[in-house]
C-alpha cells in the first residue's frame, strides 16, 4: 500500500545542523512510519565522511567536518545539492539494491532533464575501495557520471525496519537546482499515494539544534574509531 511523501523545502544549513535534522526525521520515520524527502545545501565548504570510516582529519584546517549516520566515503561539499530520504523498508524500497537503484534512476531522470546531453552514465559495476576513499573520486554501482566524471553518489543506513538515504549531486549541473528537484519529485510521485509539503516544527528544530551541538559537534562522535 502506497503512503504519502512529505517534502521539506530546500534550505541551507551548517553541516552539523544538516546531519541533526536528518537524524530527527529518521527517528520520526522509525516511530511513525512517515516518509520524508529533504533537499538542502551547505552554508560553507565542509567534509562529511561515512559512519564506518576512521577519519584522518587535520583539525587545524579551516574546512569543517562531520560524520554522517550513513555509510559510504568522504564527500567534500561546497556548492552541491544534497538530499536525504527517510522511510520504511516497504515496497518498492525492499532491499539495499532496490533503494540504490530507485534513487539512481530518479537522479538520472532529473539530470537528463537539465543536461540535454547523452554524456550521462549510470555506473553498473563496483570498483575496489579502501577505508578512507574519497566518494567523488571513486564511482561505485548506481553512481552517475557526466563526461566520465562522477556527479552523483549515495549512501544508506538501516535501523529498525527503516532507512536513511543520503544523495549528493556535484558539478556545474547543480546550477539547475530547481529543475533537478522539480523533476525528481515529479518522477518519485509514482511510488507514493500523494505528495505533501511539510514544514519542520519548532520542536523538531529545537531537537535538531540540541543534536547538532551535543552530538554532531563532538569529538566523541566525529573522531571515534568505528572499525568495519
Amino acid at each position: 500500500m502506497k503512503k504519502p511523501l512529505n517534502i521539506i523545502p530546500y534550505k541551507i544549513f551548517a553541516n552539523t545542523m544538516n546531519m541533526a535534522i536528518d537524524e530527527v526525521l529518521f527517528l520520526i520515520s522509525i516511530d511513525l512510519g512517515l516518509n520524508f524527502l529533504r533537499f538542502y545545501g551547505w552554508d560553507k565548504p565542509c567534509i562529511t565522511y561515512g559512519y564506518f570510516q576512521n577519519p584522518e582529519i587535520n583539525k587545524d584546517k579551516k574546512i569543517t567536518y562531520v560524520r554522517r549516520l550513513t555509510g559510504g566515503g568522504t564527500v567534500i561539499h561546497e556548492n552541491d545539492l544534497t538530499f536525504s530520504y527517510c522511510g520504511h523498508l516497504n515496497p518498492p524500497f525492499i532491499s539495499t539494491k532496490e533503494i540504490y537503484n530507485i534513487f539512481g534512476s530518479l537522479i538520472m531522470k532529473s539530470l537528463s532533464s537539465v543536461s540535454k546531453t547523452n554524456h550521462l552514465e549510470l555506473v553498473k559495476k563496483n570498483r575496489p575501495l579502501d577505508r578512507h576513499y574519497n566518494c567523488f573520486d571513486t564511482p561505485v554501482i548506481e553512481d552517475i557520471l557526466f563526461k566520465d566524471k562522477k556527479v552523483y553518489g549515495g549512501a544508506i543506513r538501516k535501523r529498525k525496519g527503516s532507512f536513511l538515504f543520503h544523495g549528493t549531486i556535484q558539478g556545474s549541473i547543480v546550477k539547475n537546482r530547481k529543475e533537478i528537484m522539480k523533476t525528481f519529485i515529479s518522477s518519485a510521485n509514482e511510488y507514493f499515494s500523494k505528495i505533501n509539503d511539510f514544514k519542520l516544527s519548532k520542536s523538531m528544530i529545537a531537537q535538531a539544534k540540541k543534536l547538532a551541538k551535543d552530538k554532531y559537534n563532538s569529538d566523541e562522535w566525529n573522531m571515534k574509531k568505528r572499525g568495519s
